[in-house]
């Protein structure tokens, strides 16, 4: 004869196992749906500095780092100074660059980024075709350029974004600021009709389709450059920046089944996390789950 008492307290032993196994059951179930990318290419950049007389210092390596250069004229040149600096950033995708100069000299700064992307998903949900998903871009970008007017050669900056997905461009936007001895500052002189003529700067929050699972890629530009000499004791200085979010828009019904990938390497900024509906798959395989663990611990109490 069956000891009660032993026969319960082996099955209670038992339940915890039973219950793991059916919630690993769910979880391989929920990562059979998930959608991932193949091999993106690689983030591109090109990262040139100058100052002063000297030879340009340029880089291709994508890297975080910013580069900088400061020269000062030799003795036998005319008193002067430049300084440049330019980054492609691989965190939080950005580009950025800086020039300075005064007296005798010049710089120049400038930072190209391409990065690859793809938004990621199912090609069909409930046997409905998901051939285009609805992202955001939010593209800001800002030119500076002190006044050239009597005191140096030229001084300029340009800010600029285009996004492109199969070849085909799909946004583009420009900023400028340009700066001469003869001229006053002028806006969006480097962007045709691409630019904003009342300042050199942007601010967009653009809505767009991208297709689903097919490549693409946006690239950043900044440049900023300083020719003198400048005359009397003036410092003139440039800047430019390019600062993209790109996030899948939160009021699609279907947000939740996709995601974007970017080139590997790049951190971009987190997209916001839309609330989760279940679909009706997931509340079944999850119903599933719980009536077999249900079933399991009633069983239990019967012996």
């Amino acid at each position: 004869m069956k000891n009660p008492a032993k026969s319960e307290g082996k099955h209670k032993a038992l339940r915890p196992w039973f219950r793991l196994v059916a919630l690993l059951a769910l979880m391989v179930a929920m990562l059979g749906k998930i959608a991932y990318a193949d091999s993106l290419d690689l983030a591109r950049c090109s990262v040139i500095v100058s100052s002063g007389f000297s030879a340009p210092i340029e880089s291709t390596n994508c890297t975080s780092t910013s580069f900088t250069t400061m020269s000062l004229n030799p003795p036998a040149i005319a008193p002067g100074q430049g300084f440049a600096t330019a980054q492609a950033n691989l965190f939080l995708p950005s580009v950025s660059a800086t020039a300075r100069a005064s007296g005798d000299s010049q710089a120049g700064g400038s930072a190209q980024l391409t990065v690859f992307f793809e938004v990621v998903g199912p090609s069909a949900i409930k046997g409905s075709p998901i051939p285009s998903i609805p992202i955001i871009l939010t593209i800001s970008g800002g030119t500076r350029a002190g006044s050239c007017v009597g005191e140096c050669e030229s001084a300029g900056g340009l800010a600029k974004f285009d996004l492109e997905q199969a070849g085909v461009p799909l946004a583009q936007f420009c900023g400028s600021t340009n700066s001469g001895f003869t001229g006053s500052v002028q806006f969006g002189g480097d962007c045709g009709a691409l630019a904003p003529t009342s300042s050199g700067t942007f601010a967009i929050t653009q809505s767009l389709l991208i297709d689903a699972n097919v490549e693409g890629g946006f690239t950043m530009n900044a440049g900023a450059g300083i020719r003198g000499p400048v005359l009397g004791t003036a410092t003139v200085a440039a800047m430019a920046s390019v600062d993209p979010i790109i996030s899948i828009d939160p009021s699609f019904f279907f947000a939740n089944d996709f995601h974007i990938e970017f080139s590997p390497g790049v951190a971009p900024v987190p997209e916001p996390v839309p609330e989760p509906v279940p679909e009706p798959s997931s509340i079944l395989l999850l119903s599933t789950a719980l009536g077999v663990m249900s079933m399991l611990s009633g069983r239990t109490r019967r012996i």
